[in-house]
């Protein structure tokens, strides 16, 4: 026996958000993520197969809309909340636009990570343990 493998869950919310069909990877349309209702099962997968639950993932879509971005992070507590499960750490999902056009407007960083790391310190505060916060984990 190897041990237990590490395994994420990648959380579709029941909505997403982006400028296309394209870039947004939330809601019923998307391929992208476990619907947030069939958690139970996945869960329920994970402990049959002697898994350990590292983390969750939230992947909504490309570009940053703010009050889109807050709506995310209490989702993201919310399934935390709704899982019943100890985590060590959550991810932080879609692309960050860059401004490609004099004028264009860039990213607030201080702000966006100020979201995430509320919810981040309101899942710590639930599990009272620490949990880390990563920026989407890249594979190519």
């Amino acid at each position: 026996m190897l041990g237990r493998a590490p395994v994420w869950l990648r959380i579709n919310p029941g909505f997403g958000h982006g400028h296309s069909q394209k870039t947004n990877t939330g809601g019923e349309n998307s391929k992208h993520g476990i619907w947030y209702a069939d958690l139970p099962k996945a869960v329920e997968k994970i402990q049959r197969y002697g898994l350990t639950l590292l983390g969750v993932h939230m992947h909504i879509g490309s570009g940053v809309d703010y009050q889109h971005l807050e709506r995310v992070c209490d989702a993201m507590v919310q399934q935390v909340i709704d899982l019943g499960q100890d985590i060590a750490a959550i991810s932080a999902g879609g692309g960050l636009s860059i401004p490609y056009q004099h004028g264009e407007e860039a990213i607030d960083t201080e702000h966006y990570f100020g979201l995430w790391d509320r919810a981040r310190q309101r899942i710590a505060a639930h599990l009272g343990h620490p949990v880390a916060l990563e920026i989407e984990r890249a594979a190519s």
